[in-house]
């Protein structure tokens, strides 16, 4: 791996994208990549349909109330990625990564040591969140997996010594009826299912966070281009270029603008779904962990981990995108502004007087997506939780 590669913005993202058979970008192999794509998407298809069967199946076969919860919980979570695929997908959000690795090319260009500086502080922000969120995701999903395997097998001998009765559950034992002495075949199902709804849930909250740091730099990276424009203005002032400079500085604020509007455009209705729905999966897990044992409630704390870094990153980032935009007004008043002429003075007001108008990203239609969204998300999911229990 080049230094430039690990140095790009998406140096971490790319290749989980990639895994996931969603990357759309044109590659070397891309008919084989093709094929591979369709694998997985058809794999996830399948863990959809599995989930749904298994709900049926314990609700028909009249399974422990904990166990119904659990189920469901799951139910909502790969349904709320199936909507989230199909939202990235109806948009095409997949596209604006485009956007990205252009920009990676236009820094790499650049003799501006305080942009390139910004820059490389968001990729490393960005690979931090990356991080993060792969390793608790996998240790949750193998530690699931691992817990209730393992609790069954203790069921199973319980039941041989006291010729329980009991109707014993292991999740997915019904998919294979005729092997009902070999739970090597459910374990590697369960593990199977664990990889795909990890991986797709990894990466639907990876690129919208990267797509959320992207467009906060863009911001910074105005404020910082901000210095060098009033420098020029003032270095012109008896020239005639400063038309031109105003044009430059216009253009790339209205790119900006549009940018984090039309990404507003492509994650509204994700961000309204994480807000409904998130609050409920919180709840429904830590219901459910009333009903486990020790080790069992080890493996759903690090999903509520999950989902409460998540709701974090997810307000936090929409919030610094709105802060982000009205600091351009601040930093443009905080140059020599004074110093220029009549006629630079009336054309700045006009920028200043636009990046005074904050740039939201939104629940839906609906309000701005705040740090206090966040608070509000968790506050429902306490007020479900008090009424599950």
């Amino acid at each position: 791996m080049s230094v430039e590669y690990k140095k790009s913005f998406l140096g971490l993202v790319r290749p989980l994208i990639l895994v996931a058979g969603f990357w759309p970008l044109p590659l070397t192999y891309q008919k084989c990549y093709n094929i591979y794509s369709i694998i997985v998407k058809f794999s996830f298809l399948i863990c959809l349909i599995t989930i749904l069967y298994e709900m049926l199946h314990i609700l028909q076969h009249h399974y422990d109330l904990n166990i119904i919860i659990t189920t469901f919980g799951m139910v909502i979570t790969v349904g709320k990625m199936l909507i989230k695929l199909s939202i990235y997908h109806k948009f095409n959000t997949w596209a604006l990564l485009k956007q990205v690795v252009e920009k990676d090319e236009e820094i790499k260009k650049s003799d501006d040591e305080n942009v390139k500086a910004s820059y490389l502080k968001k990729i490393q922000l960005i690979n931090i969140y990356v991080t993060i969120l792969v390793m608790i995701t996998a240790v949750g999903q193998i530690g699931i997996c691992t817990s209730g395997y393992l609790k069954f097998l203790q069921y199973k001998q319980e039941s041989q010594l006291t010729n329980s009765t009991k109707k014993q559950y292991l999740m997915f034992k019904s998919l294979f009826p005729h092997q009902m002495d070999n739970y090597y075949y459910v374990l590697t199902f369960q593990l199977y299912w664990a990889w795909i709804i990890g991986l797709i849930n990894t990466i639907t909250t990876v690129l919208f966070l990267a797509l959320l740091v992207y467009a906060r730099f863009l911001l910074e990276g105005l404020q910082i281009y901000s210095g060098k424009f009033i420098i020029d203005l003032l270095a012109n002032q008896k020239g005639k270029n400063n038309i031109e400079t105003f044009k430059k500085f216009l253009d790339r604020h209205c790119y900006v603008i549009e940018f984090v509007q039309d990404l507003n455009q492509h994650l509204k209705y994700i961000t309204l779904l994480q807000f409904i729905f998130d609050s409920v999966d919180l709840a429904s897990i830590l219901s459910t962990t009333e009903f486990k044992s020790g080790l069992e409630n080890l493996w759903l704390y690090f999903y509520v981990i999950i989902l409460i870094i998540q709701i974090y990153l997810l307000g936090w980032n929409c919030n610094e995108i709105t802060v982000q935009s009205i600091q351009l007004a601040e930093t443009l008043y905080d140059t020599n502004w004074y110093l220029l002429s009549r006629e630079d003075l009336f054309n700045l007001q006009f920028i200043i007087a636009r990046a005074q108008k904050p740039l939201f990203m939104t629940i839906g239609p609906f309000s701005p997506m705040t740090t206090s969204s966040v608070i509000t998300i968790w506050k429902t999911a306490f007020s479900y939780y008090t009424i599950m229990n």
